[in-house]
């Protein structure tokens, strides 16, 4: 019996080693995922830079193409170029003993050297000009080239690289198959040690009835001494809560015992009351504790609301409402005095406005009248800038002296000004003549010709 027990304690031992290294080759397993998938993702960003290269590539060998095309568009304009300057040249040099003998007496000879010269210069402007243009582009395609050479490297690095991850993607492969391989191998060998397992149980049974129905026993006997441990135990813990609601019991009722004596001794002492004569006038309410907390708490609201209170309010309340009713009264009296206070002004201004149109077309016609006998003809008049309201409006003048255009008055002269406003002053004379009137140096802005004008009016 030891000998089947050490066996199966055995088994057990190399069924738990094999399900240890089962589980140590899961997560090899598992991190070998994990290397893989960042490989794959690293390839994966390797293979966009790739991409992203090849068309930078692409891109410079069609700029290099582009500045090959220039230059050499360049090196053919400069060899036309250099062509013409030689030609030039050529001819110039020819000419220079013809301009020598010619120079003498032929303006024309001259005039044709200075031609050849300025397209001499031109032409050397323009050779160097194309000179500038080509070393331009050799710049440009020396720098495609450096471009395009460091893209290459970067090209080969990345290709490296990625040689390295497939390599690496293939090493890892062949890693998860030989730990699946070891997996098959452990799974079996596991199933294997549970047969045996088994096996040695089912002879442990049939062996050993008796060990088993007192293992039973005990282990029924066990379970009802752990039943009754927590059956105490929950004994335990409900007496200790008993006890602490007690307690609080306890302190609620010498709570409410203190609350009450002082509720009596605030009575007896605020209100000059005991019990039985609260309870008589039906001033002790038969509510619960919670539904007096509750009004108490609505009622010091309310307190707290009204604020402090004013014990000479009521009198004040009489003072300002005596108050009230004497300014009330004497708004009602001078509301009806304004009223008839604006009925009377706008009567006044009906009648003034009546009167003034009147006065003011009277005083316009003699204005005229005045006017042209000072000035010996012409035009005057009298204009209300605005009719509606003639009591506020102003007033501007318009005049047109023999032989000149109808103008405003500040655009006459001094002396003209000085008969239009003679000729406004008697006109409002002659609506309200006056008893006398001094007029003191009112010939001093007129000059000979207007003082014999004015002499005649007055005579």
């Amino acid at each position: 019996m030891e000998q089947v027990q050490q066996t199966l304690e055995s088994k057990n031992k190399e069924l738990l080693t094999a399900q240890e290294a089962l589980e140590e080759k899961e997560e090899a397993i598992k991190e070998l995922d994990k290397k893989i998938g960042t490989c794959q993702e690293e390839l994966q960003q390797h293979a966009v830079r790739q991409a992203q290269l090849v068309a930078f590539l692409e891109s410079s060998a069609t700029e290099i193409k582009q500045a090959m095309e220039n230059i050499t568009m360049l090196t053919d304009e400069k060899a036309e170029n250099t062509k013409s300057f030689m030609e030039a040249k050529e001819q110039l040099e020819a000419a220079v003993p013809k301009l020598a003998a010619m120079e003498a007496d032929d303006s024309q000879g001259k005039a044709a050297a200075d031609k050849l010269t300025r397209e001499l210069e031109s032409a050397k402007a323009s050779q160097a000009v194309i000179a500038n243009r080509y070393q331009e582009a050799q710049i440009t395609l020396e720098t495609a080239k450096n471009s395009t050479k460091v893209m290459g490297d970067r090209m080969q690095e990345i290709d490296a690289q990625i040689s390295r991850l497939q390599q690496e993607l293939a090493d890892n492969d062949n890693e998860v198959v030989q730990a699946n391989d070891l997996i098959a191998k452990s799974e079996a060998e596991k199933a294997e040690l549970v047969k045996q397992q088994e096996a040695l149980l089912q002879e442990m049974k049939t062996t050993d009835t008796g060990k088993e129905e007192f293992l039973a026993k005990r282990a029924v006997i066990v379970d009802k001494e752990a039943a009754l441990q927590e059956e105490l135990d929950e004994a335990k813990k409900e007496q200790i809560i008993c006890q602490q609601k007690l307690h609080t019991v306890e302190m609620d009722k010498v709570k409410q015992m203190t609350e009450y004596d002082n509720a009596l001794e605030q009575m007896s002492t605020t209100y000059k009351l005991v019990p039985d004569e609260a309870r008589a006038q039906q001033l002790v309410l038969d509510m619960s504790d919670t539904a007096l907390k509750k009004q108490e708490g609505s009622l010091s609201r309310e307190i707290e609301a009204v604020g402090v209170v004013n014990i000479g309010a009521i009198e004040e309340y009489k003072i300002t409402g005596e108050r009230f009713e004497f300014l009330n009264k004497q708004f009602t009296d001078l509301s009806q005095a304004k009223a008839q206070l604006e009925t009377v002004i706008s009567g006044i201004n009906t009648d003034m406005s009546k009167r003034f149109k009147e006065a003011f077309v009277k005083i316009n016609e003699y204005f005229a009248t005045c006017f042209s006998k000072l000035f010996g003809g012409g035009k005057a008049r009298l204009i209300l800038l605005d009719e509606g309201d003639v009591l506020e409006s102003g007033v501007d003048i318009e005049v047109q002296p023999p032989g000149k255009k109808l103008q405003n008055l500040a655009l006459l002269s001094g002396g003209e000004r000085a008969l239009t406003v003679i000729a406004l002053l008697f006109a409002l004379f002659t609506y309200q003549p006056a008893p006398f009137s001094i007029l003191d140096e009112i010939d001093a802005p007129l000059d000979e010709a207007n003082i014999d004008r004015f002499a005649k009016f007055l005579g």
